[in-house]
C-alpha cells in the first residue's frame, strides 16, 4: 500500500524511505515545504494516512496545540495514525526529585552534575531569552561522565552535541539558490530591527521565534489534548513499537541503531 506520510515540523529529521511530505516553518533540508503550521495547512482534507511529529508539540501553547492538532485531523484520512514524540514531563519530574533526594542525603559531584542537567532539560528551553540558553555553556564545560549521562538520556541527537556532524553536501540547484535570495530581505529586516530594538523587544521577538518550549506534556495532558482535537484510541508506545505498519523502516526514531529520545513520551492516536 502506498501510504501518504506527513512529517510535521520536521527540521532536518527526514526519512529517505517512504512517500513523505516534509513540512516546517523553515528547514536547512532541500525539499521541505516551508509553511506556517499555526495557520491552516495547505493540504486537502483526508490526504494523509500517517502524521509524524517529533519534538514540536512542546513549542506550542495548549490553545495552539489544539488548533494545530485539529488541522492535522482535517488533513488525515479516517483511520489514519498520528505519532507524537515530546519530552516527558513525568519522567523529568521524577528524575529531578530522585536526584534531589540523593543530594539531600549525601553530597556528590557526579549527582550534582546530573541534577544540573535535568534542571536544564526541565527549564532552560522554557525560560531562555537568547538562542541556546544556558545549555550550550553547560555542554561545553561538562566532564566525560556527565557527557555519557546526557547521551544516555537524549540518545542519537546528543551524540551531535559533542561530535558535531556536517550536513551532507548537496548540489546547489537554482531552486535552492532562489530560496536563499528570497530570504535576504527578511534577514536584513531582522538585522535592522535588532539594531534599533530595545532589549525587551529583542527578547520578545526571540521568544516568539519558535525555539522556546511553551508547554510540557505528560501522558495525561497529551491524551486530553488529542481527544479535544478529535482523535481516539490513544496509546503510549516507544521508539521501537508502533501501530503504523513497518514503522521501523523509516529510521526516524531509531537512527543507525541508536534511539533518538529514549526517555521521550511516544504517543499514537487514530483519526
Amino acid at each position: 500500500m502506498n501510504y501518504q506520510l506527513l512529517n510535521l515540523a520536521c527540521g532536518s529529521k527526514v526519512s529517505e524511505v517512504g512517500n513523505w511530505t516534509n513540512v516546517d516553518f523553515q528547514s536547512p533540508i532541500e525539499g521541505v515545504i516551508e509553511m506556517n503550521i499555526l495557520k491552516e495547512m495547505d493540504f486537502p482534507e483526508a490526504t494523509f494516512d500517517v502524521v509524524y511529529s517529533a519534538q514540536f508539540i512542546e513549542h506550542l501553547t495548549l490553545n495552539e496545540g489544539e488548533k494545530v492538532l485539529k488541522d492535522v485531523a482535517r488533513v488525515m484520512k479516517p483511520g489514519g495514525v498520528i505519532r507524537l514524540v515530546t519530552p516527558d514531563l513525568e519522567e523529568l519530574s521524577r528524575t529531578y526529585l530522585a536526584l534531589l533526594d540523593q543530594l539531600k542525603a549525601a553530597s556528590s559531584v557526579e549527582i550534582a552534575n546530573r541534577y544540573d542537567w535535568v534542571r536544564l532539560e526541565l527549564f532552560d528551553q522554557i525560560v531562555r531569552d537568547h538562542s541556546g540558553g544556558e545549555t550550550l555553556m553547560f555542554l561545553a564545560a561538562c566532564d566525560d561522565a556527565t557527557k555519557r549521562y546526557i547521551v544516555d538520556r537524549i540518545g542519537y541527537t546528543a551524540t551531535t552535541f559533542f561530535a558535531p556532524q556536517e550536513l551532507p553536501q548537496r548540489k546547489l540547484t537554482f531552486a535552492h539558490l532562489l530560496r536563499k535570495v528570497k530570504r535576504i530581505p527578511r534577514k536584513l529586516r531582522l538585522l535592522a530591527g535588532d539594531f534599533f530594538a530595545s532589549d525587551s523587544m529583542r527578547i520578545g521577538r526571540f521568544r516568539r521565534s519558535g525555539e522556546v518550549h511553551r508547554y510540557m506534556h505528560d501522558i495525561y495532558s497529551l491524551t486530553r489534548l488529542l481527544q479535544k482535537a478529535g482523535f481516539h484510541t490513544i496509546v503510549r508506545v516507544d521508539a521501537h513499537n508502533s501501530t503504523i505498519q513497518n514503522w521501523e523502516k523509516y529510521g526516524l526514531d531509531v537512527v543507525g541503531g541508536t534511539i533518538d529520545g529514549p526517555l521521550s513520551l511516544y504517543v499514537e492516536a487514530k483519526r
